[in-house]
């Protein structure tokens, strides 16, 4: 979801960052409260969410910080 609460879309071939903390995401950034995410996939990784309607792939990383491009898109929220 959006920092004001609405779905966040996601369109295959967008860039979308995904990050750990506490905050609320943005149009382009997904936010998981799962400190450890970051550490545990590595580039090329698939990322499901929304029981796997949403899939992300990994493209780059920078500390708690993952780049992905969406792959199969929807609406996250």
């Amino acid at each position: 979801m959006t920092a004001d609460g609405r779905p966040l879309p996601l369109k295959q071939g967008d860039d979308v960052t995904l990050e750990t903390g506490d905050h609320s995401g943005s149009a382009k950034t997904i936010v998981t409260p799962f400190r450890e995410f970051p550490r545990l996939v590595g580039n090329g990784s698939r990322i499901l969410l929304d029981n796997g309607l949403i899939e992300l792939k990994v493209i780059g990383k920078n500390g708690r910080k993952l780049a992905c491009r969406v792959v199969s898109g929807g609406l996250l929220g």
